[in-house]
């Protein structure tokens, strides 16, 4: 926005009359011809009005400022962005050797029961009794606890379950946010073709054709098919991030011993 200039413009006085428009008049008693009337000054609205050449200047400095400003500002928001994620990043950091299951987003009921929100594609992680761990939000050591039972929720992508000691809606509501864990240890034996999530964050991520390395994979997104979320290698003073759908007909090689997938985008598919 162009702010208004800082000060008035300055007005330009109207021009001096021509000697040859004054109008001599004589007296017959008194004649004195170096006696004359001088013109009345112009004062009508179009003379006190400024000339375009006297706006220029301020305005042109006032558009300066106000995109200086701007650009500040800019420059602030941009700031405070990558601090808010910087901050976000290390408060989803797992402390090592752990492996998230799920999230406790809510509560169901009155007697203690938890919705929690599934990252992990194993029924029994929610369903069948035994030990669990919680991480509570910005705690780095997770707490133990015992999960009862568990089922999942008609028509939602969500799990109810029941943990031991938590009997009321005020001791559920504590543990919103809180993430459930399992020891990485504890990993379920995996058929061809299945990955842990944990083991594809970290895989720089290769085109097939040109053998060029495109960026790295940094998170994994559940929805009808799984999509690798990756951050391009370019332009790297400006991190882009594409979602890659993680089906073989595009993702047709993953080596986690190697430390890479390999690709074969569609036209457009990169592109941001």
């Amino acid at each position: 926005m162009d702010y208004p200039p800082s000060k008035k413009p300055r007005l330009k006085a109207s021009p001096t009359a021509k000697s040859s428009s004054a109008v001599l008049i004589t007296n017959p008693a008194t004649p004195d011809p170096t006696k004359a009337d001088l013109p009345s000054p112009d004062l009508s609205p179009q003379s006190l009005s400024p000339e375009p050449s006297d706006l220029a200047q301020p305005m042109v400095n006032s558009s300066l400022r106000s995109k200086a400003k701007a650009k500040q500002a800019k420059a602030a928001r941009q700031a405070v962005a990558e601090g808010a994620k910087a901050a976000a990043d290390a408060a989803l950091a797992l402390p090592d050797g752990w492996l998230e299951i799920g999230t406790i987003v809510g509560v169901q009921g009155l007697r203690g029961e938890v919705r929690v929100y599934p990252v992990s594609d194993f029924p029994e992680r929610f369903e069948e009794a035994g030990p669990r761990w919680l991480l509570a939000p910005k705690a780095t050591t997770p707490t133990p606890v015992q999960l009862v039972r568990g089922r999942l929720l008609p028509g939602k992508a969500l799990y109810v379950v029941t943990l031991e000691g938590v009997e009321n809606r005020d001791q559920a509501e504590v543990l919103r946010q809180c993430r459930l864990l399992v020891p990485e240890s504890d990993r379920p034996l995996l058929d061809e073709g299945e990955y842990h999530i944990a083991d594809l964050i970290g895989l720089r991520v290769i085109d097939q054709a040109t053998r060029a390395e495109i960026g790295t994979v940094v998170d994994v997104i559940s929805a009808g098919n799984d999509l690798l979320q990756v951050t391009l290698t370019t332009p790297a003073d400006k991190p882009q991030q594409v979602l890659i759908p993680f089906v073989p007909e595009i993702v047709p090689v993953v080596d986690v011993a190697q430390g890479f997938v390999e690709i074969t985008p569609p036209p457009g598919l990169l592109e941001i």
